[in-house]
């Protein structure tokens, strides 16, 4: 196994932190559509600020016409078309668009699976992402990655462990 951690002055870093971050924003967003448009709430939304996307389980008959089978609005229905509109206008106002997704960043920066015979884990640290991997990651693009041992790597599994336990303890009480 190799063990590796994220530089978080990196490009990379910066560009995973941007789309993480803009997931909150997504589901804001996703909600002001659905209360605009009267949908009713759906549990999932868009990961993506490219379209938007309403699981279709919970709409009537007459919603359902303004939906494609895989759950994003048609161009060619009235109701489509608004929510369409409306959503890339909430886009806009957000400064999103043209935002990639962590898998997006993940393939172009080549931190992924390459095979199925290789694994690779992220982990969110406290300060940075962490990755472990029984292959070679190379960086096609800058230096993000810096090899680290595998008793960094534990310590900073268990400091992400720890402060997410500290989060649901702060909860509860």
């Amino acid at each position: 196994m190799k063990f590796y951690r994220v530089k978080p002055e990196s490009e990379y870093y910066q560009n995973i932190l941007k789309a993480k971050n803009a997931k909150v924003t997504l589901r804001e967003i996703a909600i002001k559509v659905q209360e605009h448009f009267q949908l009713p709430y759906s549990p999932s939304w868009s990961i993506t600020p490219d379209y938007y996307y309403h699981d279709l389980d919970v709409l009537n008959d007459e919603q359902l016409k303004a939906f494609k089978k895989n759950g994003i609005p048609k161009k060619s229905n009235k109701l489509g078309a608004q929510i369409i509109a409306f959503h890339k206008e909430l886009i806009s106002k957000e400064g999103l668009e043209g935002l990639r997704t962590e898998s997006d960043i993940n393939f172009s920066y080549g931190v992924m699976r390459r095979s199925q015979n290789e694994t690779l884990e992220s982990l969110n640290g406290l300060d940075t992402r962490y990755i472990k991997t029984n292959s070679n990651c190379v960086s096609s693009k800058d230096d993000f990655l810096e090899e680290i041992t595998e008793a960094e790597y534990v310590k900073a599994y268990l400091a992400a462990v720890e402060a997410k336990e500290g989060a649901k303890n702060e909860t509860k009480v």
